[in-house]
């Protein structure tokens, strides 16, 4: 079995991660122990569905942060922005991309959108691993890519840590999501003076 990989970056703790991300999870009605139910959720299937929600509201409301003054109506736009769909040219990724968010959270943000519609689309999945579905996929490299939260890795030697333990993939799914999480917050909701730089610069390796 492969060596178990580095986050990316310099990779804070998950404890830090967690506590860092309350600010964009109380925005959107979320506490830190539904955050980690989901880790802890009793099927894939559930956890892709529930963590496509959470970056969902998180995703908006990063999105309606940065196109909120003083021209136009709040109500309208939370309106208008909830009625774009997550992908495609005129959608909440590509807003995010506007805004400055990162290769490596949209590709995490779109991937597990993949997933979830692929779950929600084939009740055959209920009970099946991500990985196992992922596996199936011919969008497995680009998928794998997006969500494993690592710079470099052998993509077979990857995928069958992964069927060893699936706790790891989910972990690196949250970790990315609370990545994004935290530096959205930080740079488009709060605008310090100094943004937080937790996150890689460069999307993953293929």
């Amino acid at each position: 079995m492969p060596e178990r990989p580095k986050p990316k970056g310099d990779g804070p703790d998950f404890k830090w991660l967690m506590e860092e991300s309350k600010h964009l999870a109380s925005l959107i009605g979320v506490s830190s122990k539904q955050i980690f139910e989901i880790f802890k959720a009793g099927t894939d299937w559930e956890f892709i569905i529930k963590m496509d929600a959470l970056l969902e509201a998180a995703s908006k409301a990063v999105v309606k942060a940065a196109l909120a003054n003083e021209y136009l109506d709040a109500d309208d736009m939370d309106e208008f922005v909830d009625a774009l769909p997550m992908r495609g040219r005129t959608s909440i990724l590509k807003l995010l991309q506007a805004s400055g968010c990162g290769d490596a959270e949209r590709n995490l943000i779109d991937s597990v959108r993949v997933l979830r519609n692929g779950f929600a689309h084939d009740i055959t999945q209920m009970e099946m691993s991500l990985i196992d579905v992922i596996k199936g996929r011919k969008d497995r490299t680009t998928l794998l890519r997006g969500l494993c939260w690592i710079k470099e890795y052998e993509e077979a030697a990857l995928i069958k840590m992964y069927e060893k333990d699936g706790g790891l993939f989910r972990f690196g799914i949250v970790s990315g999501a609370l990545t994004f999480m935290i530096a959205a917050y930080h740079s488009v909701i709060k605008q310090p003076e100094d943004p937080v730089a937790i996150g890689p610069e460069t999307p993953p390796a293929s």
